[in-house]
């Protein structure tokens, strides 16, 4: 954090830039489907082939678990809760409400741009690699690791036809419980 910043000052600047950066992920995600005449993508993988029903289930699934499985990280391993911490003070205080329309947000418009736009060109891996690249910085190399892992995670599940739909319910989960116990104010 900035040290002519308080808390209160930082997180208006971080949701300033989220506000930013999401929508035009989401954007650029939807202008490079139509300018390579594949739009009908988002269509066509919007839900998945199994139907809303498991495609948000499954979404929910990996969501609960994932954020249940960084919060025992955090708990009983050192790097994780410097990681949130460090994190936690980048970001700021939020409310309930901003932790909400981020993490809708980010989920929304990473998964658009990612696991739609970029994944059917660039491939899982370098979908995946670039998603991490997104979330990494300095002394982030853990949080640029589990980026990498749930790229993967996120676009196997696009891949195996459950749709954008779970992967963006999933994002969103663990964006909103994650954020939630490190930066409720």
């Amino acid at each position: 954090m900035n040290r002519d910043q308080g808390p209160d000052e930082q997180s208006r600047l971080v949701f300033a830039g989220a506000g930013c950066l999401y929508p035009l992920l989401l954007l650029g995600g939807v202008i490079w489907l139509w300018f390579r005449d594949q739009l009908f993508l988002l269509e066509q993988r919007a839900v998945g082939d199994y139907g809303a029903w498991i495609s948000l289930g499954a979404g929910a699934g990996v969501g609960l678990a994932a954020a249940l499985l960084a919060a025992g990280l955090s708990r009983y391993l050192g790097i994780f809760r410097e990681l949130e911490a460090r994190l936690s003070a980048m970001i700021g205080p939020l409310n309930d409400r901003q932790i909400w329309v981020l993490a809708l947000m980010s989920a929304l418009g990473e998964e658009v741009f990612f696991r739609l736009a970029l994944l059917d060109v660039a491939g899982i891996w370098w979908s995946a690699a670039l998603f991490a690249l997104l979330h990494s910085g300095r002394g982030l190399w853990a949080w640029a690791s589990a980026a990498f892992l749930f790229g993967l995670l996120f676009g196997a599940m696009v891949e195996n036809g459950l749709g954008l739909l779970s992967v963006t319910v999933a994002h969103a989960v663990i964006n909103y419980l994650s954020l939630r116990r490190m930066v409720l104010k």
